[in-house]
């Protein structure tokens, strides 16, 4: 839909060795470096990557936007089972479906020397919210009742790496249960390294701006959306050391 077309890669390709100009088979759409290519166009407000949550695809995001800024400072992240819908009139979208769609601006955001990328603005919304592409407002569903001040969740240091082990693990649970409707923190971390030590440091931060809202939109299972968290990457090294 976007021009550049995602066709390929992973985050962790994508944050350790950017973009490859070759696509050998299907498997490079789930591994490696980021490979973008000619796009139809058809949606010309930003980058749009698919199947983002479930497949964790957010740094390839964050890659090929900061490599187009010049064209684009706006991501659209869109689950599986959800769509984006565009209304050309009022340049708005609007997420249905039964997942969400992240929203990632990268007007501020740059790249260090060292690699690290700092001040992603990150948001996510679901069924019902809309997005103004033009003031880059947030129209939340107004079913849902804001948790900043009055969140629900009082957990010190939440584990959070991103394993099998961890609660809260997907990247839309990070922002709501862990960071937004958390009275106990301001940041949470998330960690992603390799056999060979090499890794990155994600810190998700409550700004100014920050907002969270929640509700039961079925009756039944928590529904959050989440405006304006502040993102940075940072590379890292990480040694293993097991106790005898």
């Amino acid at each position: 839909m976007s021009d550049p077309m995602i066709a390929g890669g992973n985050s962790f390709g994508a944050l350790k060795n950017g973009f490859t100009d070759k696509y050998e088979d299907y498997n490079d759409q789930e591994q490696g470096p980021v490979y973008a290519t000619k796009g139809l166009g058809f949606f010309n407000q930003g980058i749009i990557d698919q199947h983002f949550d479930r497949k964790a695809r957010l740094g390839r995001l964050v890659v090929t936007l900061l490599a187009n800024k010049d064209k684009f400072n706006l991501g659209f992240g869109i689950d599986e089972n959800t769509a984006l819908v565009y209304y050309s009139g009022k340049n708005e979208i609007e997420a249905i479906g039964r997942g969400g769609i992240v929203v990632l601006d990268v007007q501020r955001a740059h790249k260090e020397e060292n690699g690290s990328i700092k001040n992603v603005d990150i948001s996510y919304i679901e069924k019902g919210d809309r997005f103004n592409i033009t003031n880059k407002k947030f129209m939340i569903n107004t079913v849902k009742e804001t948790t900043r001040g009055y969140e629900y969740y009082e957990v010190e240091g939440p584990i959070i790496n991103s394993g099998v082990l961890s609660p809260n693990s997907s990247l839309r649970n990070l922002l709501s249960f862990d960071l937004m409707d958390n009275y106990c923190v301001n940041e949470v971390k998330s960690y992603s390294f390799d056999a060979n030590g090499d890794g990155f440091e994600l810190i998700f931060k409550k700004g100014e701006n920050s907002q969270g809202y929640w509700a039961y939109l079925d009756g039944n299972n928590d529904s959050y959306s989440v405006t304006n968290v502040i993102l940075d990457i940072i590379p890292i090294k990480v040694t293993i050391k097991y106790n005898n």
